[in-house]
């Protein structure tokens, strides 16, 4: 059975890292820039958490709801669910 969504916690090493290797090295992908830009919001704490996705299509927000795939994260109840199955 294929995973939808896996949570890896990464720690400010390592965010550094990838940081550094992002300007040394950056590859060829529209999204570069915004995974950099979302590195240093972490590494400056302005925000705690990202979200990735395999598309480059826009996610909607939906009244206060992000839907991903299966997924859908409700950002004011703080709440998630994937198949009608609640996971937080």
């Amino acid at each position: 059975m294929k995973k939808n969504i896996r949570l890896i916690p990464i720690d400010p090493s390592f965010e550094e890292w990838l940081l550094k290797q992002l300007l040394q090295d950056p590859p060829e992908s529209t999204c570069c820039e915004e995974l950099f830009s979302a590195l240093q919001e972490m590494l400056q704490g302005e925000v705690s958490s990202l979200l990735l996705s395999n598309t480059t299509e826009t996610i909607p927000i939906v009244n206060d709801v992000i839907k991903v795939g299966e997924m859908e994260i409700y950002q004011k109840i703080e709440e998630s669910s994937c198949r009608k199955k609640k996971l937080l």
